[in-house]
């Protein structure tokens, strides 16, 4: 049986952007808190991608797995956003 969010898994994760985010890891999960200015976007009109969002990459091991996450994102102008975001090796 696994425990709390098998923590060992986050301490062992590696920080992406990390100029561009907070980052802190206690002992309920992480925490992560974009700067101004950074963007995850796909322009459909075929501009380049922008993806400078902060983050954290961590292996899962085999198994079934279960994220929860709670997104409290403070907008303040137009196109703010929160999100969680799960990629794949090769979406990385």
């Amino acid at each position: 049986m696994r425990t709390a969010m098998d923590q060992w898994q986050l301490k062992t994760g590696e920080f992406i952007r990390e100029r561009n985010g907070r980052f802190a890891v206690d002992g309920h999960g992480c925490s992560i808190a974009a700067v101004a200015g950074t963007d995850l976007f796909h322009d459909p009109a075929g501009a380049p991608p922008v993806d400078n969002a902060p983050g954290i990459r961590f292996g899962l091991g085999r198994g079934p797995v279960l994220f929860s996450a709670l997104v409290k994102p403070q907008f303040s102008k137009t196109f703010d956003a929160g999100t969680f975001t799960v990629r794949t090796a090769a979406g990385a």
